[in-house]
């Protein structure tokens, strides 16, 4: 039923340093920094991953390895730094990709983010290549 349990595993952190933020289940943290930040479920966050005042919501499925076309697989990649976000449903953030929101950006909008009032917006299965940098960098 849809009030029924999950069944989804627990949060599994590996050598994660996390502050003042919650995780669903299922969620999987390596190696990451994590502060002031929400995490939905099924979400994947790789190694040396920094995510603080964000919000990353869930994933609807688990993935093994990411679709030849995509290139990048559903999470946030290794080495990504997410500041002042908002990733939506399904997102694939690659390596190295910097997204962080300030009060002095102006609003813009994009092919698979915006901007809104100071905040990054990543759209629901967008694709954020692999050392792309949005925002305030």
């Amino acid at each position: 039923s849809y009030t029924g349990g999950g069944r989804l595993p627990g949060v599994r952190m590996v050598d994660a340093k996390v502050r003042h933020s919650t995780h669903g289940s299922g969620t999987r943290i390596e190696r990451a920094v994590i502060r002031n930040g929400i995490n939905g479920i099924r979400r994947r966050i790789r190694p040396s991953a920094g995510i603080e005042r964000a919000i990353v919501l869930g994933s609807d499925y688990f993935e093994a390895e990411p679709p030849e076309e995509a290139g990048v697989a559903i999470g946030i990649g290794r080495n990504a730094r997410i500041s002042q976000a908002i990733i939506d449903h399904n997102a694939r953030i690659g390596k190295n990709v910097v997204i962080q929101g300030s009060h002095k950006l102006p609003n813009k909008d994009g092919e698979r983010y915006a901007i809104r009032d100071g905040i990054g917006v990543v759209f629901k299965d967008a694709v954020i290549p692999n050392n792309t940098h949005i925002g305030d960098v």
